[in-house]
């Protein structure tokens, strides 16, 4: 995972996707927006807990996320990017 920082200073997340399905939370202290772009998503989910998902649509690429929010994706074709940034 690398860090860059937006013109209001804010950070911006890239996450490197690994084997579907993937997993990945909020640590975050503020909320925030993942978009996924590229590849073939064949699920998305979103969880409060880490343990119970619900289903979101397969083609979603922005999913807002609380801090403590989960998002796992499936897919066929690896998405070429994953980036977090501030809500």
């Amino acid at each position: 995972m690398s860090y860059t920082a937006t013109a209001e200073n804010k950070p911006i997340l890239s996450v490197t996707v690994g084997p579907s399905p993937f997993s990945w939370q909020n640590t975050s202290p503020f909320p925030v927006v993942a978009l996924i772009a590229g590849g073939l998503l064949t699920a998305v989910q979103l969880s409060r807990d880490g343990v119970t998902f619900q289903n979101a649509s397969a083609g979603t690429s922005l999913i807002p996320m609380n801090p403590g929010d989960w998002v796992r994706i499936s897919y066929t074709l690896i998405p070429s990017s994953m980036v977090v940034v501030p809500a």
